[in-house]
C-alpha cells in the first residue's frame, strides 16, 4: 500500500498532488471516470457557463485562432490572458469606434493577406467593427498610440 501524501482541502473537495493524480488516470478506474466526465451533462453545463465569462471567450477564442491558423499554415499562437492583457491595456474599449463593448480578437493582417498568428498581430475590437474591418489591414494599435 502507498503511503497517503498530503492533499490541499478547498471548498470541500481534496485536490491531491500531481503524482496521485497521473497514477490514478492511468487505471482502468481513472480512465473510465474520465471518460464518463468528458461526455457527461455537468462537463456541457460547465463550459457553457465559462463560455460567458470573458476568460473563457478569451481562451476560446484564441483556440479558435490556433485552429484556423494551422489551416491556413502559418506561425503564432497566442493566450487567452494575453488578449485579456491587451484588452486591459487598451482601456476596454474597442480601438476602432472607441466604445466600451465586448471585445474580440482581430488579426491586423488577415491570414488571407499573409498575417500571422503571433500576439503582436491581434487587437481587440468590437464584433461590428470587426465584422467592418473585414481582411482590410488597418491597425488601430497604431492609430491609438498616436493619439495618445
Amino acid at each position: 500500500m502507498t503511503p497517503s501524501l498530503p492533499c490541499r482541502v478547498y471548498g470541500g473537495h481534496k485536490m491531491y498532488n500531481a503524482a496521485v493524480q497521473k497514477q490514478y488516470h492511468n487505471t482502468p478506474k481513472g480512465k473510465a471516470t474520465r471518460k464518463r466526465y468528458q461526455h457527461s451533462r455537468a462537463k456541457a453545463e460547465y463550459m457553457r457557463r465559462y463560455a460567458k465569462t470573458a476568460k473563457g471567450r478569451a481562451v476560446l477564442s484564441a483556440k479558435h485562432a490556433r485552429r484556423t491558423a494551422k489551416r491556413f499554415n502559418t506561425p503564432g499562437s497566442w493566450t487567452g490572458d494575453q488578449f485579456l492583457v491587451l484588452c486591459k491595456k487598451y482601456g476596454n474599449v474597442c480601438l476602432c469606434c472607441h466604445k466600451k463593448r465586448r471585445l474580440t480578437p482581430d488579426h491586423v493582417i488577415p491570414f488571407s493577406k499573409g498575417g500571422t498568428n503571433h500576439f503582436v498581430n491581434i487587437q481587440p475590437l468590437c464584433l461590428p467593427c470587426n465584422n467592418k474591418k473585414n481582411s482590410n489591414t488597418t491597425d488601430y494599435k497604431v492609430m491609438a498610440q498616436e493619439a495618445a
